[in-house]
């Protein structure tokens, strides 16, 4: 029985070899012909695999998920949300139309206003019913290194004794 356990298989081809059967160039390949390897490779190519801050996943679960679905491949300014979206994509199986808006609130909006990834949010009454408009905070603007405000690219460390 053949398992597939490995996320790649390993080669190597000896290209060029002297007369005493030294290895002058060789070149390996790394193949992803297993299963977990074209999973692992599949995964490596879609856009899930992006950096956040490491006191992200300090947020609640709620609101990493929010910001996972709606704002990380989003960079519109100002972003509406209906509270029915929101509830379907969170699987919230709540339809109280009290405890509903609070929990959003509480648990996915506070929070990432606090931690600064939104500047704002607002809650509007719709026709399709209650939706939130997100606001993100504007990018900060990029700092030419000919400016005054460029820190210059030298070593910081101080070597004691010199």
């Amino acid at each position: 029985m053949n398992y597939f356990s490995r996320v790649f298989e390993p080669g190597c081809i000896d290209k060029e070899r002297m007369a005493d059967d030294v290895v002058m160039l060789r070149e390996y390949t790394v193949r992803f012909n297993t299963l977990l390897g074209e999973l692992f490779a599949h995964n490596l190519l879609t856009k899930n695999y992006d950096w956040v801050d490491t006191g992200f996943y300090k947020l609640p679960y709620a609101a990493q998920v929010f910001y996972r679905r709606f704002l990380l491949h989003n960079d519109f300014k100002s972003i509406p949300i209906s509270l029915d979206n929101i509830s379907a994509k969170l699987n919230y199986q709540d339809q109280n139309e009290t405890n509903l808006p609070k929990t959003v609130e509480q648990s996915i909006l506070k929070p990432l206003k606090d931690f600064g990834l939104i500047s704002s949010y607002e809650k509007e009454d719709g026709l399709a019913g209650l939706k939130y408009i997100v606001k993100r905070n504007p990018l900060p603007p990029l700092i030419s290194e000919a400016s005054d405000m460029a820190e210059p690219r030298v070593c910081k460390t101080y070597i004691e004794g010199l």
